[in-house]
């Protein structure tokens, strides 16, 4: 492209520059839309603002390509860029190196999105040297480097920031406003302040901030359990310094799972703790968003764990004695997951026997039935007595 060939002629550019233009006309791999401003000479030293306005769908389907590149750059100093975006506005990347929204140079740099921003390739946003304030109103999906600036990512009300494996802010911060959803598995450099929703982890996933957290009141952070891997099977948010507490915590159980009696989730981790979750004091209850059941919530000097789970649901227990004279236990309708059956003799002795993988017999009805043959307690006595536990 002759604009691009001319561009090479700017005595101003670096050798990243250069680089990323030869490459761009050696293999094609253009940006969707190209904005840039140059000072050359000794009095036209310094770059031009750049201002980019997106209404429509911008996007750069070649290996390397950038959605948007907005440069500024002059020998004797940039000017400002700024990128908007509108709600009826799409930016996407194309694959390898490419990235949503590139910003390169400038001064005091802002990037507003009220629509989507993403990318097939590494980065949804980029920035490089300037000062980047990033204003997000609809959605971003995806790695976000903000370079060398004091820069700052302003997640809105209604705006959802799905991060990807990184998010680099440079000296600043993260600020996601109440209404604002971020969430995602990977790792943010920098301060988060909270006053929306924090989802640690994707379905589920893992949530590592280099920095601190404060989570302030009437925020929420809410966790889905579908398992007991960390960050696998369960959400987990690992903070390495300071982490505030304040707000609501949220608990789902997902995948049809349902905890046992000794499962326990160490749900978050932190450098240092202040305060505790509004709705869950250290030692109470948190029921589960289904009402399903509750954990005890416990605050440790590293970290906060749920335990001792408790079904809130009602098991229906029945029992009978078959044809052999052997006892049956019916479970009606139970719910999804595994069941102990504890047995003793002797109730006031306390000293309860536990059956940890009972061999259940599914009915036709959808209800559980156990069939006490003495192979597994050791005999049929006259008085036995059962419990059933999650």
């Amino acid at each position: 492209r002759p604009e691009v060939t001319n561009l090479l002629n700017q005595p101003s550019l670096t050798a990243e520059e250069r680089r990323r233009l030869n490459r761009w006309l050696l293999e094609d791999a253009y940006p969707g839309l190209l904005a840039d401003a140059y000072g050359i000479g000794t009095a036209l030293g310094v770059g031009g603002a750049v201002d980019v306005t997106v209404t429509g769908d911008v996007a750069a389907h070649g290996r390397d390509a950038d959605g948007i590149f907005a440069l500024s750059t002059g020998e004797n100093g940039a000017g400002d860029i700024s990128v908007w975006v509108g709600t009826d506005g799409g930016v996407h990347g194309g694959s390898g190196d490419g990235v949503g929204v590139r910003i390169d140079g400038g001064a005091n740099n802002s990037l507003t999105n009220h629509g989507e921003i993403s990318t097939s390739g590494t980065h949804a946003i980029r920035g490089g040297a300037g000062h980047e304030t990033v204003n997000n109103y609809g959605t971003v999906t995806g790695l976000v480097d903000l370079g060398a600036g004091n820069n700052t990512f302003i997640n809105h009300a209604e705006a959802t920031f799905q991060i990807g494996s990184t998010v680099d802010l440079g000296v600043g911060d993260v600020v996601n406003k109440k209404g604002g959803l971020l969430t995602g598995t990977g790792t943010i450099t920098g301060d988060v302040s909270n006053s929306g929703e924090i989802g640690p982890g994707t379905s589920p996933g893992q949530l590592d901030i280099v920095g601190s957290l404060t989570h302030a009141v009437d925020a929420i952070m809410s966790f889905e359990i579908g398992g007991t891997d960390q960050g696998i099977n369960y959400d987990f948010l690992n903070v390495s310094n300071m982490l505030t507490l304040m707000g609501d915590l949220v608990v789902t159980l997902i995948d049809g799972f349902i905890p046992g009696l000794t499962d326990s989730f160490s749900l978050i981790e932190f450098g240092s703790l202040s305060g505790e979750f509004e709705n869950a004091g250290s030692g109470s209850r948190v029921t589960t968003s289904d009402n399903r059941g509750s954990f005890e919530i416990q605050y440790g000097s590293s970290g906060v764990t749920l335990q001792d789970f408790q079904l809130e649901e009602p098991l229906r227990i029945s029992m009978s004695v078959n044809a052999s004279g052997h006892k049956v236990l019916r479970l009606d309708s139970p719910p999804a997951g595994s069941f102990q059956i504890q047995y003793t003799s002797d109730l006031a002795s306390g000293g309860w026997n536990t059956i940890s993988s009972p061999e259940w017999t599914t009915l036709p009805s959808g209800d559980w039935e156990w069939t006490d043959d003495g192979s597994v307690t050791g005999g049929a006595p006259a008085v036995r007595f059962y419990r059933v536990r999650k």
